[in-house]
């Protein structure tokens, strides 16, 4: 059944806003196969492991910048996120957050909505313009820059020097062009934008957005960071970092991660998909074409309720006679700082443990 909605809604902005390369929005069809290809063969589970190491090294950059500057977490979320998505991809490693590829991508695109019949010079019509100026950031994430990144990782394969694994690697290794179909290049230019601009911009800002939400459900539930940090001393000590190696020994800090996607998802209507084939489900009529939403977040919540595994349990105060106490919310300029647990943690200390590691 679920091949019947493998099919994407024919959204009219897509092509506007110059997003039609997007993997995330391609109709079911050849050019969406070939996508997933290039995205399977790259960061399937059994390959996805080669970029460990690299992983690491950006969670060991992360740590510093958070330690020298943790007013500026927000960016350097960012810039972990993004650092990781260009390196899997390109082979490229942006050493800031001002870095020129991480600049072409990320720059959002405007608000679209489907008025699309009125010419550009109409009052109100900025929609139109926003979308001729997306299409021309869209070509960035198409063009030369992306070209010479390409032309970078040819080069090196044909001068036979090591080259770093990266889904563009793998794509053209595997494949020679003058045997490739009709638009492989083009496809695998699309599946690694996709990727790139994902990984920083997309609205939602993905990885770094789910690292964010993790900082506010820390500072949320006290009781479940020091039952973490437990844990973390207990597997670990304070002589080193934890490394994936011990996440099998970690379970409470691995399903704090899945609490964290769980209790709020990046995406919580996830992707807009289109019925390809008449369908009837628990009784509604689904006509074919018809899109269809999927509400994440209130999957994720009903099943929790159901199971009872909730770990972020977040409470109203009580008085002494066990009543709600009513209380007025007010807006706070939001994290300030990061303090880190192990005492007169500084730069040499942390270099120490990341050492440790090594």
């Amino acid at each position: 059944r679920s091949s019947n909605y493998s099919d994407r809604p024919n959204l009219v902005t897509t092509a506007l806003f110059g997003m039609d390369f997007n993997t995330a929005f391609l109709r079911y069809g050849d050019a969406w196969r070939l996508h997933r290809r290039f995205f399977h063969q790259s960061l399937k589970v059994d390959s996805a492991s080669r970029f460990v190491p690299m992983q690491q090294s950006k969670a060991h950059q992360l740590l510093r910048g958070l330690l020298e500057s943790p007013e500026l977490y927000i960016d350097h979320l960012l810039q972990y996120s993004s650092s990781v998505i260009m390196k899997s991809i390109y082979d490229y490693d942006p050493l800031t957050t001002n870095d020129h590829m991480v600049y072409i991508i990320g720059r959002p695109p405007a608000n679209s909505a489907p008025v699309l019949t009125i010419p550009s010079w109409f009052p109100g019509m900025g929609i139109k313009r926003n979308g001729a100026l997306c299409r021309e950031w869209a070509k960035d994430w198409n063009g030369e820059r992306i070209n010479l990144r390409m032309g970078t990782v040819l080069i090196t394969m044909e001068e036979r020097r090591k080259c770093h694994s990266s889904m563009i690697f793998d794509a053209l290794r595997k494949t020679e062009q003058k045997d490739a179909a009709p638009g492989w290049l083009q496809c695998l230019k699309g599946a690694a934008a996709t990727a790139f601009a994902g990984s920083y911009s997309a609205g939602s800002e993905t990885s770094s957005s789910a690292l964010t939400t993790f900082l506010l459900a820390m500072i949320l539930n006290p009781e479940v960071q020091e039952k973490a940090y437990a844990q973390i001393n207990a597997v670990v000590g304070e002589d080193r970092l934890p490394t994936l190696d011990d996440r099998s020994s970690l379970t409470y800090i691995d399903a704090i991660m899945r609490e964290t996607l769980r209790w709020n998802p990046v995406t919580p209507l996830s992707i807009p998909h289109a019925a390809v084939n008449d369908d009837i489900y628990d009784g509604y009529h689904i006509p074919k074409g018809a899109t269809v939403m999927t509400n994440t977040w209130f999957d994720h919540a009903v099943l929790a309720m159901f199971r009872q595994a909730l770990i972020f349990k977040l409470s109203v105060p009580k008085d002494e006679d066990g009543k709600d106490v009513s209380f007025e919310p007010e807006w706070a300029a939001g994290i300030t700082t990061i303090v880190p647990r192990i005492p007169g943690m500084d730069a040499n200390k942390l270099e120490e443990l990341i050492n440790a590691n090594a």
